[in-house]
């Protein structure tokens, strides 16, 4: 067994078991605690008239980047459980797994009676139920992460696992293909380095398992929860794309995209704002609350500059606003009363149907 982590010179840690050089049963019991978070795991024992199985070299190779792990392995059958009762023991159930075989079959039961083979992939969801085996003398690398991280790089999708990449899908080819230079290079990466392998891998992978997939559902379920807690938040002058970023752990890339068609973010978040100002200034009323506050309240940093932006939206100042709807509150007609009233009834009729 090999442990390497040194902080100088490499910034992942680097664990690598051989059965040759362990035995079969130190390698069998170290492999199974080591996969026991994610499902237990156990040679298959030839029954009595069964072929045997080869004499493979058993070898398992794993880097862990810190939120992206990757393992190569290459071993003789083994079957697998995840049951409920280890899924409510475990702290890996906002994890998905992708195991990606280039020889050899892995079965995968989750519901969906997955089968990966000649390397076809797909994503296993670690918070359902999971059983199945692997052929006699499989290699396969597997990639490890936590669903936010992949969420991050524009992956939507609400429940279960993902769609299966098959085997002679050039997609399928390439995504092995980066995991293997990856896997064959990470030790070599220097301090820092792991978080560009692991933008490039985790936007591979996001890329090719979400794409055959109807995301419009998710997307429009992620802008819906995006704009609730937008408007929760006005209140807030450091309400931005950051705050977005920490509250749905997704990427800015991902949230302007989502945003694009309102505008872009902040154009969409001082709409909102300036939405909530005409609502207190034309229906709560507060004689004794200055414009300046309400600006103020509702995250506006700045009174010149709010009400240059509240006149080039609505087309009055929101001082010459407030006298005109104190005017029709009153009763009395004035000037002002009779420039803005019609734009006021108007803006109100709008106000119903944008809320």
């Amino acid at each position: 067994m090999t442990l390497r982590k040194d902080e100088a010179t490499s910034p992942v840690l680097e664990v690598k078991l051989d059965s040759e050089v362990l035995g079969k049963e130190a390698y069998n019991d170290i492999m199974h605690e080591s996969m026991l978070p994610i499902a237990d795991i156990s040679p298959v024992r030839p029954s009595r008239g069964s072929p045997p199985q080869s004499e493979t070299k058993e070898l398992m190779h794993a880097f862990n980047l810190g939120e992206v792990a990757c393992t190569l392995t290459r071993a003789k059958s083994r079957v697998f459980c995840r049951s409920r009762k280890h899924i409510a023991g475990s702290d890996m159930e906002d994890f998905y797994v992708l195991p990606l075989y280039y020889k050899g079959v892995g079965y995968y039961d989750d519901g969906r009676s997955v089968v990966i083979s000649n390397s076809a992939c797909s994503l296993i969801d670690l918070s359902h139920p999971l059983s199945g085996h692997t052929s006699d003398g499989a290699e396969a690398y597997y990639l490890v992460f936590p669903k936010p991280l992949l969420r991050q790089y524009g992956y939507e999708l609400s429940t279960g696992g993902g769609h299966i990449i098959a085997g002679n899908d050039p997609r399928s080819a390439i995504l092995l293909g980066a995991i293997h230079s990856a896997h064959s290079n990470f030790d070599k990466l220097r301090p820092g380095e792991e978080k560009n392998v692991t933008d490039a891998l985790m936007g591979l992978v996001s890329h090719i398992m979400g794409a055959g997939h109807d995301n419009q559902q998710a997307r429009s379920a992620a802008l819906s929860s995006m704009m609730a807690y937008i408007d929760a938040h006005l209140h807030d002058p450091a309400l931005g794309t950051d705050t977005l970023v920490r509250a749905f752990h997704r990427s800015r890339a991902t949230i302007y995209r989502l945003f694009a068609e309102e505008g872009g973010i902040f154009a969409y978040i001082q709409r909102r704002r300036l939405h909530a100002c005409y609502r207190e200034l034309t229906y709560d009323m507060r004689a004794t609350r200055r414009i300046v506050d309400v600006a103020l309240s509702w995250g506006f940093t700045n009174h010149s500059h709010f009400t240059r932006i509240f006149r080039e939206h609505y087309g009055i100042a929101p001082s010459s606003l407030r006298d005109a709807v104190l005017a029709e509150e009153l009763g009395t007609v004035d000037h002002n009363a009779q420039r803005y009233s019609e734009h006021i009834n108007n803006k109100r009729l709008w106000m119903f149907h944008s809320i």
